[in-house]
């Protein structure tokens, strides 16, 4: 054999082994390849949105201040009042444009008749994915959504069509209900991470502590709200949410205000008469959220109604903005479940 018919001979297999060492590593990387986990809350002001990457950086993309349709929508949609009178069916055609395909819908989809209160919602979720996608300099895949309190019965339908009139890709629930913001800022907090799709580090350190009763402040402008759960191998059960729309920080000036807001913590840091005996006295974990969870007044009636040593515990684990807590939870399970962690 002549030198350059084994030089050529060495060429093409130095050639063919090095495609097949490319295509080796590049499926080896394609199995073990991370997406980003994405988050959206619609709190009852503002909508933020928060990206956690492959390597749990997490950013925060944006803070949207709501108008007033917005705000007014989503207090309608989480109110428990059902005196007001209903909105008219949902005559979306959607359904119709679906025949026709992706494509059809996205040129037809501002034809389709919507209701104002989904319409609402829309321009909200259309700008924190145009962060979002700036940010990650492409299309999401998938975000979780949050919303402020589990949706009243009829409200559901109106946040599912402004979800698709939104034409981002986002996980809607097709069972049970959309995820709130007080699950999932204790998620951001590592607690109640009871998913299918939990990291197995997350599930073994809830499960090794006794059940414990946790309680969720969320403070902002426009509102208090508490949350009260047992925490049980690492999932949580609520027993009661309560919203106060007069207690937002904007009315904290008013007469009698911290006077009203303690009488409240005192009241749902006390075990009610027919309490079940395995489940704890008192508050064992608190988680802080909210835009002005930090407020001094805030934390000085904390500390003396819940205890210094929980306040101070739970503002260990505040390392971003708090009003991002619901946004980051919703991030990290999004990640979870795009990725299939902890299966």
């Amino acid at each position: 054999m002549s030198r350059s018919s084994t030089c050529l001979y060495f060429c093409t297999w130095l050639t063919w082994s090095l495609l097949l060492l490319c295509a080796t590593v590049g499926a080896a990387n394609s199995r073990h390849l991370c997406y980003p986990g994405v988050g959206f809350s619609l709190a009852l002001d503002h909508g933020t949105s928060v990206v956690k990457l492959s390597d749990d950086t997490i950013h925060l993309t944006a803070k949207v201040e709501g108008n007033k349709q917005y705000k007014d929508s989503i207090r309608w949609m989480t109110s428990e009042d059902r005196s007001t009178e209903p909105l008219p069916q949902t005559k979306s055609v959607q359904s119709i444009w679906m025949t026709f395909g992706d494509a059809a819908g996205r040129l037809f989809k501002y034809l389709r008749p919507r209701q104002k209160r989904s319409d609402a919602l829309v321009g909200m979720l259309l700008a924190l994915g145009a962060s979002t996608e700036a940010y990650l300099g492409k299309r999401l895949n998938t975000s979780e959504i949050v919303v402020p309190l589990p949706l009243r019965d009829d409200a559901r339908a109106y946040l599912d069509d402004a979800l698709s009139a939104a034409q981002l890709s986002f996980a809607i629930p097709t069972s049970g209900s959309y995820t709130f913001a007080a699950q999932a800022a204790a998620r951001a907090n590592r607690i109640g991470n009871c998913l299918e799709y939990v990291d197995e580090e997350d599930r073994s350190h809830s499960a090794m502590v006794e059940p414990q009763l946790v309680l969720v402040v969320d403070h902002s402008r426009a509102a208090l709200t508490m949350a009260l759960a047992v925490e049980e191998d690492g999932c949580l059960e609520y027993s009661r949410i309560e919203q106060f729309l007069d207690l937002g920080a904007d009315q904290s000036a008013g007469e009698g205000y911290w006077a009203t807001v303690k009488a409240h913590f005192k009241e749902i840091n006390m075990t009610p008469a027919n309490a079940d005996p395995c489940v704890p006295r008192t508050v064992s974990r608190l988680v802080m959220t909210g835009d002005s969870v930090l407020n001094d007044s805030m934390v000085r009636l904390l500390e003396e109604t819940i205890g210094p040593d929980l306040v101070r515990d739970a503002r260990s684990r505040i390392e971003l903005p708090p009003e991002y807590a619901a946004a980051i939870g919703a991030a990290v399970a999004s990640k979870q479940r795009v990725n299939g962690e902890g299966a």
